[in-house]
């Protein structure tokens, strides 16, 4: 029996699993009971919803001037949504489908920063889910004896590893208890220089478009460091 022949509540998760935050890319409601056969109808309504909301979103980035995120207390960010500086992610490295950690999932937290940098900057919220709900760190957290000073520590390590030593300054990480749940706000200025996110084979540029991250190949990223 292949994987497309499998009911959706199971093709969802071995995907989930895979390739971890493709499912969210593709505007696939995160809620497994929505999955299921029966309910067929209300995961229409619901990624309906997102798609709706992500086009709108995508409209107000490209024809508004960027928030200032540097400042303001987090739980305002949030009611913003996301946009060309502002972008929500539930966890940091916990897998939600698993219900384990996933070290797999920081990579899509240091291309956010990296496409904050190579941007005009902007602010990454951690803990909370892409329809602005809190869901916490506190499972984050957990896997570091719930310190937000060792949580702090593996960001700034892993973005010296994965981009150099000189990037730290760029970056400042707060954190703010919302609805009684701790989240995470990582503010980025911009790099003039740009910044590649480094992997074992090779090196990837990424920028904002809209309220989304986007890799840009050698010849794009060229042209776009190249630009006055």
């Amino acid at each position: 029996q292949s994987i497309s022949d499998s009911r959706p509540a199971e093709y969802f998760q071995k995907i989930e699993e895979k390739y971890p935050g493709a499912l969210c890319k593709q505007f696939i409601p995160m809620e497994p009971k929505l999955w299921a056969v029966e309910n067929f109808r209300e995961f229409l309504e619901a990624r309906r919803d997102i798609l709706s909301r992500k086009i709108n979103e995508l409209r107000s980035a490209l024809i508004s001037e960027p928030e200032e995120t540097a400042h303001r207390p987090i739980a305002e960010l949030v009611l913003l949504g996301e946009s060309t500086v502002l972008e929500f992610k539930s966890t940091f490295q916990w897998d939600v489908m698993k219900n384990e950690q996933n070290k797999g999932l920081r990579h899509s937290t240091l291309k956010t920063i990296a496409a904050f940098m190579n941007s005009d900057g902007g602010t990454l919220i951690l803990g909370v889910e892409d329809n602005g709900a809190i869901f916490g760190l506190e499972r984050d957290l957990a896997l570091l004896d719930g310190s937000c000073d060792r949580f702090e520590r593996l960001l700034a390590d892993q973005m010296i590893d994965l981009f150099g030593q000189g990037v730290v300054s760029y970056v400042r990480v707060r954190f703010e208890e919302i609805e009684d749940k701790l989240v995470c706000a990582i503010t980025v200025d911009s790099v003039r220089e740009g910044v590649f996110l480094k992997s074992p084979r090779s090196k990837a540029f990424f920028v904002r478009f809209g309220n989304s991250t986007r890799s840009l190949d050698p010849e794009q990223t060229h042209e776009y460091l190249s630009r006055d």
